[in-house]
């Protein structure tokens, strides 16, 4: 069997326990060293993990003694040296971002619908020349509607006069097109003429499902928002303020619900 092309110039220092190797005349840039090769220096191996420039190599952690200045052989036997080996890491790596992140896809210019387009539930695809996007639901293409801007400020207002009654609905929206509430429901803003004499806690909910609150502690004019994470409405989805029991003061409450879209 013929043995792995092999790269040594100069020597190499690692400290007891280090997780980098230092070589004093070596230049590992340009393929001489990958990784997933193997370094060899004073009788022992140790995997590389990656090249951090000329004269440092990345790798598993050096289990031995320190060494310092010797003698070392790089035995270039990385997967990423076959044919394909690159390319298999780069598909790897394209689909753990896919499967993380997801994928807007994009109508080729001139097309303005996306019907026959094969997509997996939840995919969205978007035509680029009018901002509309659709989403793949239940086997069929959904309009979400037209979007402006990518992170564009959508604000829900409402003003409540005087003291809102129990387990009251102050407000309701039809969302029109696809926003997003962000975690904390950031830009948010609540603010009463008339301070609370308790803690409330106002609800507000998607299609009667509560996803955020924001509460006016005691004694206090504004609240605070609370929203665990990220939520999004699309075109269609009903947005509901509801009011907690009534306070024995608070009163002419402006609020400010921001989404992003």
């Amino acid at each position: 069997m013929t043995d792995f092309p092999s790269y040594a110039h100069g020597t190499v220092t690692i400290e007891a326990g280090a997780t980098v190797a230092t070589f004093d005349s070596a230049i590992m840039a340009g393929g001489n060293a990958r990784g997933g090769d193997l370094l060899k220096t004073d009788g022992h191996v140790v995997d590389i993990v990656d090249v951090i420039d000329n004269f440092r190599l990345k790798i598993d952690p050096w289990p031995y003694d320190a060494v310092a200045a010797v003698e070392y052989k790089i035995v270039k036997c990385s997967p990423l040296r076959f044919v394909g080996g690159q390319a298999m890491a780069d598909v790897s790596s394209l689909v753990a971002r896919i499967n993380t992140q997801g994928l807007v896809w994009t109508l080729p210019p001139g097309v303005h619908s996306p019907d026959g387009y094969v997509a997996e539930e939840g995919q969205y695809i978007e035509d680029t020349s009018t901002n509309e996007r659709w989403r793949m639901t239940s086997g069929a293409w959904v309009s979400q509607g037209i979007s402006d801007p990518v992170f564009s400020r959508y604000d829900f207002a409402v003003d409540v006069p005087a003291r809102p009654a129990s387990n009251f609905v102050v407000k309701k929206w039809v969302v029109p097109s696809l926003v997003t509430f962000r975690a904390d429901l950031v830009e948010s803003a609540a603010n009463a003429d008339v301070a609370a004499t308790n803690d409330t806690t106002f609800s507000l909910t998607k299609n009667e499902v509560e996803f955020a609150t924001f509460t006016f502690a005691s004694g206090s004019h504004i609240a605070t928002f609370a929203c665990a994470a990220d939520t999004e409405f699309v075109k269609g989805d009903v947005l509901r303020c509801v009011s907690p029991p009534r306070d024995e003061s608070l009163s002419d409450i402006a609020i400010t619900i921001v989404a992003f879209r």
